[in-house]
């Protein structure tokens, strides 16, 4: 029918003779060779792109579950290294608390919990006890502390470091936790029909898809053999005559089931690696060796003296204005004492109950530390140690007229101005560059950490916990 449209077509548009001819012809070889030409040219063509379709598409899933396989690795390893980063500052920092006790160094005063606590005392007597108590703590620290025995405390925790590193060599590597089928042999499987591609294919494809993200080399043969098998897709010409729902049906099965293949195959890889270092310990190591800290006396001692001299002079008259008055004169205008002063109970109430709009700005009830009763100079740091030392002298000379006095709160105020002063220039009076210490342990800790890179690129989930465990209990033994 078509061609004698065409034929009428051409008699209405003038066409005889030998260009009708010539048209008919061209329309009989056409119709004879060019459709079933163009037909299957079109149909291959279909399914090239759909082949390479399949071809790019079971790459990107394979080259993801790569990935993924990756980021566990790079997880466990992290987690091994945090495991032993952990143990060594844990020990650095236990190393150090006992090498102040060992060198008999009070490393701080804590004055902020010493001041709460006084405050705190429903006594006159204990108040005054613990307070002289105090004192004698500042004293003991100012006669105690230099520079020689700060570094000595150092040099003394690097030594306490290095003999516990020696028991992180005993601990043993354990047993993994063994995969479903992990004596099976997870690339066995019944020879494939045709395939979606062949292993250079899928390698090429995840390679362009994903340059830099696999591991070094690209993905493993042996992982795309793997995959390839558990595949098992026929061919186009093979899928020709399926409908093309039931074609992507087939094809999206085959892959899921290729994935769990391949799946399987890594966690026998992951098992088998786990098993190789199971019952190892860390190889040897050289501890880098420590060059000590660098300390400072910036305070000086007869400074120090003098203004000692000064509080407890101080202390005298603090001492009788708490007899007379009691706890109202113990504390100057600093508030509530005894069994008034703020809980951490009325705290949290406060925090829970209160409206902010309206405690905005208001001081707290409780204070972090000792209040500056005295303006002092507005410099960085308040007064220096001269200065302190000649307010007090000041404060000193002064007439103490009892409870009868116009302001039977300044003995209590001017005496914790000195405690206040004294305390924070006793603390600061040798000054220890901690930075080659911070060094140190930094390069303790990576060469812990690279000593037992080839145990943890290899360690399992539960090889870890083990490790975890381990050396928990190395730090609970120490305390015992």
């Amino acid at each position: 029918m078509g061609g004698e449209d065409e034929a009428r077509g051409e008699a209405a548009l003038g066409l005889t003779g030998a260009d009708a001819l010539e048209a008919a012809l061209n329309r009989a070889l056409g119709a004879t060779f060019g459709a079933d030409a163009a037909l299957e040219a079109s149909r291959r063509s279909q399914g090239f792109d759909e082949q390479q379709q399949r071809d790019a598409d079971a790459a990107r899933k394979l080259l993801r579950e790569w990935r993924r396989h990756e980021e566990r690795c790079d997880l466990r390893r992290c987690l091994v290294e945090g495991a032993l980063g952990e143990w060594v500052r844990r020990n650095e920092a236990r190393c150090v608390h006992r090498a102040y006790q060992q060198v008999g160094i009070v490393p701080s005063l804590q004055m902020d919990r010493r001041y709460k606590a006084l405050r705190s005392m429903s006594s006159c007597d204990l108040l005054l006890k613990r307070v002289e108590q105090t004192i004698g703590a500042i004293e003991a620290k100012i006669a105690s502390d230099s520079c020689e025995r700060y570094a000595a405390v150092f040099n003394s925790a690097a030594r306490a470091l290095q003999q516990q590193l020696a028991r992180v060599r005993e601990v043993e590597v354990g047993q993994p936790c063994v995969p479903e089928g992990a004596d099976a042999d997870a690339g066995a499987g019944d020879a494939p029909v045709g395939g979606v591609a062949g292993a250079g294919d899928v390698d090429g494809a995840a390679a362009a898809g994903g340059a830099g993200a696999g591991a070094p080399g690209g993905l493993d043969d042996r992982l795309v053999g793997v995959f390839q098998d558990a595949l098992g897709l026929p061919q186009v010409d093979v899928l020709g005559g399926v409908e093309r729902e039931s074609q992507q049906d087939l094809v999206a099965n085959r892959i899921d089931v290729a994935l769990a293949a391949v799946r399987a195959c890594l966690d026998e890889w992951v098992y088998q690696a786990a098993q190789g270092v199971a019952g190892r310990r860390m190889p040897a190591f050289d501890v880098p060796a420590f060059g000590g800290v660098r300390c400072v006396r910036v305070v000086d001692v007869a400074q120090l003296t003098e203004l000692l001299l000064q509080v407890k002079a101080s202390y005298a008259t603090y001492a009788k204005s708490v007899r007379q008055g009691g706890l109202f004169c113990a504390f100057g205008s600093d508030g509530e004492y005894g069994e008034a002063a703020p809980s951490a109970f009325s705290a949290f109430f406060r925090a829970v109950c209160s409206d902010p709009d309206e405690d905005e700005g208001d001081d707290d009830d409780c204070p972090e530390g000792i209040p500056d009763f005295v303006d002092e100079e507005a410099k960085r740091g308040g007064d220096d140690i001269a200065r302190a030392i000649e307010r007090m002298k000041t404060f000193n000379a002064q007439r103490y007229g009892g409870v009868l006095d116009d302001d039977p709160a300044l003995p209590a105020e001017h005496f914790w101005y000195g405690v206040k002063k004294l305390s924070s220039f006793a603390e600061q009076a040798i000054q220890v560059d901690e930075r080659a210490w911070d060094s140190y342990i930094d390069r303790v800790e990576y060469v812990v950490c690279e000593a037992a890179k080839p145990l943890s690129e290899a360690m399992d989930d539960e090889q870890i916990a083990q490790l975890e465990e381990a050396l928990g209990a190395l730090l609970a033994d120490d305390n015992a």
